[in-house]
């Protein structure tokens, strides 16, 4: 490929990017727009103010796929991990179950070298707590799958070999994570792991089998 046919086709990608952007915050505007009657002083602080966020840019990025694929893409939903495939039963029971797997051995692995302590929880009611923490790590998940997996991913992987798409969204992955105070280089090198991995979901099985 010659110089201006690669300038052109970045300019191109850069393009569907910047269009998925503006669908993403036109969505996000109009969501707040529409909740501010119900909420007049904002999202509540707290815990259920996150969770509330985070459903938020989750939807709008959600709509910004569908928008962008719809008229940058022509239809091509398996660019954005949302293939007629890619919603087998195969990989829709096969993503979670080796998500499963990988977070219970390694679980068990800590515990067997000290590096962690099953420390008893306060009396709660056990439906509640599951109800709980599945909407939490549902509502989480689609927002890091959707903006580290997604739309993005597929442009990427377009372009790219799939092992340089799949590193570069684990990096990226594992960068958001350093936000947060308790980050250290383990937790991080344990995010970028984790990241390779759900990117080899994501490139063999699709979104929603990596998002569940």
């Amino acid at each position: 490929m010659e110089l201006p046919e690669r300038v052109n086709e970045a300019l191109a990608v850069i393009g569907r990017l910047v269009l998925f952007a503006l669908f993403t915050l036109l969505v996000l505007f109009l969501s707040g727009v529409a909740l501010k009657p119900f909420l007049p002083s904002g999202l509540p602080a707290g815990r259920d103010g996150r969770v509330l966020f985070s459903f938020l840019i989750a939807f709008a990025l959600l709509v910004a796929h569908i928008l962008a694929v719809a008229v940058a893409d022509r239809g091509r939903w398996g660019l954005a991990g949302f293939g007629q495939g890619q919603w087998s039963p195969r990989w829709l029971v096969a993503g979670p179950t080796a998500g499963a797997m990988a977070v219970l051995l390694g679980a068990l692995a800590l515990l067997q070298a000290g590096l962690i302590t099953a420390v008893p929880s306060a009396s709660v009611d056990p439906t509640a707590f599951l109800l709980d923490a599945v909407t939490m790590v549902a509502v989480f998940a689609a927002l890091e799958e959707l903006a580290f997996r997604g739309y993005l991913f597929g442009l990427l992987e377009e372009r790219w070999v799939v092992v340089v798409t799949i590193a570069l969204s684990s990096a990226a992955f594992a960068l958001f994570h350093a936000r947060g105070p308790d980050a250290t280089g383990s937790t991080l090198l344990a995010t970028f792991v984790m990241g390779i991995f759900l990117g080899v979901v994501r490139w063999r099985g699709g979104l929603p089998a990596a998002w569940l």
